[in-house]
């Protein structure tokens, strides 16, 4: 009787422990199953290297044409700035671009942009006749084409770039704004000088 308790408690023990060994390996292929699934949801998408170009060339007096290329979404917005470079008098190297210039901005269309800006030279003869020191014109002129995720941009666009343009991150063309702050955000830019002669008489 007591041999037949033994062998029953035995077969009891080893079907116990099988199912136990079963219901675990259940258990850890299900996890490493949930955990594949987990990891494949967090993996992000292969990153996009945003690209942006830019040419400028003089169209009229005081006017430059602008365009170029880019893999931004259609429809982004562009700012386009062109401002006067120039020198005091006795300064050597420094030199400075005064801010009043051109203005514009450019949509992305079909991955091209296109357009032109004039420069409020009347603007920059008033700074140079009233300047304290005397000033020495450069010949050239400074062209700006920024993409920021900060203004004229649709929610659509910044689903695709970023509120902070954080998928700017591996751009040639990257620019961080406000790095030493708490907020700052990646915008993309190229710029570039062109020679535009001054339509006014030296003062």
């Amino acid at each position: 009787m007591k041999k037949k308790i033994v062998m029953v408690g035995g077969a009891l023990l080893l079907l116990i422990i099988i199912v136990s060994s079963v219901s675990k390996n259940s258990e850890v292929k299900k996890s490493f199953e949930e955990g594949k699934k987990q990891a494949g949801e967090n993996l992000e998408k292969p990153a996009v290297t945003y690209i942006l170009s830019a040419n400028a060339k003089t169209i009229g007096a005081s006017e430059v044409g602008v365009s170029g290329e880019t893999n931004l979404p259609e429809g982004s917005v562009l700012e386009i700035t062109g401002v006067r470079l120039f020198t005091f008098e006795g300064e050597k190297s420094e030199r400075y671009s005064y801010p009043e210039g051109g203005y514009a901005t450019l949509s992305v269309k079909n991955g091209k942009y296109q357009g032109s800006i004039k420069l409020d030279d009347k603007k920059f003869l008033d700074f140079w006749i009233n300047s304290s020191e005397p000033v020495r014109l450069s010949p050239d002129i400074n062209i700006s084409v920024v993409f920021t995720p900060k203004e004229n941009q649709t929610d659509e666009i910044l689903k695709i770039v970023g509120t902070n343009g954080e998928h700017f991150a591996n751009s040639p063309n990257k620019e961080v704004i406000g790095s030493a702050t708490d907020h700052p955000y990646n915008t993309l830019e190229v710029e570039m000088e062109i020679p535009l002669s001054f339509p006014y008489p030296k003062p």
